[in-house]
């Protein structure tokens, strides 16, 4: 179920579960995943859940879902 909710999220950016789940961090890689964590997370996945699915650690997620609104302070 998990696998097709990350496929699912991933259709509008033409990618495969194997090029958005890659090392890239240009903006379509990380947009693509960052679709996936909202979609698993609307699904009532954890952090952590999240993150041990995608092979990243639950810091990663966070920050990706919840992005610091000023890093320079």
């Amino acid at each position: 179920a998990a696998r097709r909710i990350a496929q699912a999220a991933l259709v509008p950016h033409g990618m495969t579960w194997t090029d958005a789940m890659s090392p890239a961090r240009t903006l379509p890689y990380t947009n693509a995943r960052k679709d996936v964590y909202l979609a698993l997370r609307r699904h009532g996945w954890s952090l952590m859940k999240i993150g041990i699915f995608c092979g990243r650690d639950h810091t990663t997620i966070m920050n990706a879902l919840h992005p610091k609104k000023d890093r320079t302070k």
